[in-house]
Order: structure tokens, then C-alpha cells, then sequence
């Protein structure tokens, strides 16, 4: 759900938008994976950094998306146990705030040298504020696909697929979360609203770019994923088995979203708006070697996704022990960073930690 067609559209281009929006993804993930109660490897550590650094680098407003990403592992952790997390792990963990910060500053310094900051212009801001409201609903489905100049839209179907898909998925985080975990996410919707408003606002609508959906998109693409790891944690063991259920019929509607949005963008530059619905035979234009060959290959990754969809099954001793515990920070954090768990090593060659304590 978070890589809404829209994220595969900019991904395709050579520009720096798919690096900021891919980078968003990762960087969340990189951060809920670290607020885990699983103490990270050193090399999980390092990843880490390498993601946040690198998205830090893609675009002007990246560090915002890389600090509200470290923003929401402190948040699902605890700040406390965030603090500790990161003594523990001593050389790794500041290697990977070295890098991330490096990231951040080189941006900043990038942006100041080329004179890219922009002017707030106080006197039009309520003016900017009420425009944003209203280009909200046209901004929502630019993150889900609008295509082109802007001006390739796919079926709204697809529009209401997504919307609803995720407004799903985050009532249902809600549903089952604990207040720390509904603190968060409430916090997390209210920081996207407040960040949409302010940027297209003070920044795009004033300077006559207008607001686009994916100026907004980096920062969207982080809710689901918060959702997914509420539920991964709090579902309760019982609702398992329909929750596999549920996550296949979810991967299988977002695989037919993404072949329908792929197949409205070709259909435009091979028949036009207008033209017929199926343009293989004769196209005015098509890409190198034919459409049906780019057609074979646009099934491809829903061919893997369905199969992926299979192995949906209910997961309960793999699931992951969720965010750093009241118990681990009243005690075995304070454990871990004086006396540092045992190691321990597998067959495998694998670095594990003891947290039997």
C-alpha cells in the first residue's frame, strides 16, 4: 500500500523524486526495525544509516522525511529506551548517526550555497492555507497516480481501491493498538496534515509551482507502514489466521491496482484518451520492440506478487516482539548497556543476542 502506483511512475524516471519517495519507504522501515525489541546487528546498524544518509541526499525537503522517520522509531521505542538502544550498540549505532547526520548537513549546506530557500510571504499565507484545502482531494490522487504532465489520470476505481485500503489499514491499527501506539499514530496523521498544509502553503502555492501530490508523497508512504507494524505487534492471536487471509486479498487488489495504473499510462501515449481500450494491434506510437512485449513484461511483477500472495500464512512464533518493552527499559536496558547481553553464535555464522534477561 505504500508503493502506490504513483511511487513506481517516479521510481521509472530519471529524477530525483523515486529516490526521495523510495528512500522514505526504507527509511521508515529502517527506523521500526531498530525500535524493535530484537536488539539490531551491527550490520542492521549500518544499513540504516546508509539508507538515512542517502535519502537525506535525494532532495531539499529529504531531511524532513528522514527526521520524521527517526521521529516515529523514537516514538514506537520510547525515547528512554531509544537513548539506550543506541549506547548499546556503541560503534555501530554511531557510525550509522554519523552517516545520517553527514547526510542532513550536506543537504543543508547544498540548499544554502544555491540560495533555495524560498520566501514566506506572511500576508498570503491564510489565503495559501485555504487553497491547500482544496486542492487536497486533487493532491491525494496525484500520490496514488496521476501520470504524465500531471494530466493522466487512471480509473477511479483505483483511487477508491487505495483510499480505502488504507484508511482500512490504519482504523484497524487503531483498533487494536494501545494508547502509546494510538498516541503515535494519531500524532503521525495530525504531523502529514499539519506538513501538507504548511508546504503548500508557504512554500509551492506562493511561489506558482503549485502543490503536487508527490511534493507530499515521501511523508504519506510512512503511515501504512506504522500501521502494519501496530498490527504485526497487537493483533491478537486469534484474528492470525484471517488477517493471512486478509493480506492476500490486499496484495492481490494492489497487483491488479498496479497492472491497471501501467495499462491507462501506456494506453494514452499508444491510442490516446480517447482511443481504444485495446491498443496492441495498432498503436500510433509504441516503445522499442512493441507493445506486446512490454505488455509480457508488465506481467511479470504481478505474476511474482500473486505468487508472494500465496504464502500469506498465519505467522505467530515469528512475529516480531514489537517496540522496546516497559520491561526491557525498566530493567534489562539498563542490563544491557552496563554488562552488554551474551553473544551468542548460530550455525549459521549469524550474531544473535541473548535477551533472556
Amino acid at each position: 500500500l505504500a508503493a502506490t502506483p504513483m511511487v513506481i511512475f517516479l521510481s521509472s524516471q530519471v529524477g530525483t523524486s523515486g529516490a526521495e519517495v523510495t528512500g522514505a519507504i526504507a527509511s521508515t522501515a529502517a527506523a521500526l526495525r531498530l525500535s524493535r525489541a530484537e536488539h539490531p546487528t551491527a550490520r542492521t546498524w549500518l544499513i540504516a544509516g546508509a539508507v538515512l544518509g542517502i535519502t537525506a541526499l535525494s532532495r531539499p525537503l529529504a531531511p524532513l522525511w528522514v527526521a520524521f522517520a527517526i521521529a516515529v522509531g523514537i516514538g514506537r521505542a520510547g525515547g528512554r529506551a531509544a537513548l539506550l538502544r543506541l549506547r548499546a550498540a556503541d560503534r555501530p549505532s554511531i557510525a550509522a548517526v554519523t552517516v545520517t547526520a553527514v547526510g542532513i548537513a550536506a543537504t543543508a549546506l547544498w540548499t544554502q550555497s544555491l540560495s533555495l530557500r524560498t520566501p514566506v510571504l506572511w500576508d498570503r499565507l491564510g489565503r495559501g492555507l485555504a487553497a491547500a484545502v482544496e486542492l487536497a482531494p486533487e493532491s491525494a490522487r496525484q500520490a496514488v497516480g496521476v501520470f504524465g504532465w500531471q494530466s493522466v489520470p487512471i480509473p477511479d476505481a483505483v483511487y477508491w481501491l487505495w483510499g480505502l485500503l488504507v484508511a482500512g489499514l490504519l482504523l484497524a491499527a487503531f483498533a487494536v493498538g494501545q494508547r502509546r501506539d494510538r498516541a503515535l499514530l494519531a500524532g503521525s496523521l495530525a504531523v502529514v496534515m499539519a506538513s501538507y498544509e504548511l508546504l503548500a502553503a508557504a512554500v509551492f502555492i506562493q511561489n506558482g509551482f503549485g502543490m503536487q501530490g508527490r511534493y507530499i508523497l515521501p511523508v504519506l508512504v510512512m503511515l501504512p507502514l506504522l500501521a502494519a507494524e501496530v498490527l504485526a505487534v497487537r493483533l491478537p492471536e486469534r484474528l492470525c489466521g484471517h488477517a493471512a487471509t486478509v493480506a492476500v486479498g490486499i496484495i492481490v487488489m494492489t497487483a491488479a491496482g498496479q497492472f491497471v495504473a501501467w495499462g491507462a499510462n501506456s494506453h494514452r501515449y499508444a491510442v490516446g484518451m480517447d482511443g481504444p481500450l485495446w491498443f496492441v494491434p495498432r498503436p500510433a506510437w509504441s516503445p522499442s520492440g512493441g507493445w506486446l512485449v512490454w505488455l509480457l513484461l508488465a506481467c511479470l511483477p504481478v505474476v511474482v506478487t500473486l505468487a508472494a500472495a500465496q504464502s500469506c500464512r498465519p505467522v505467530r512464533a515469528g512475529r516480531p516482539h514489537g517496540p522496546l518493552s516497559r520491561r526491557y527499559r525498566a530493567a534489562g536496558a539498563a542490563e544491557s548497556v552496563t554488562t552488554r547481553p551474551a553473544r551468542t553464535h548460530n550455525p549459521g555464522g549469524m550474531l544473535h543476542w541473548d535477551n533472556s534477561a
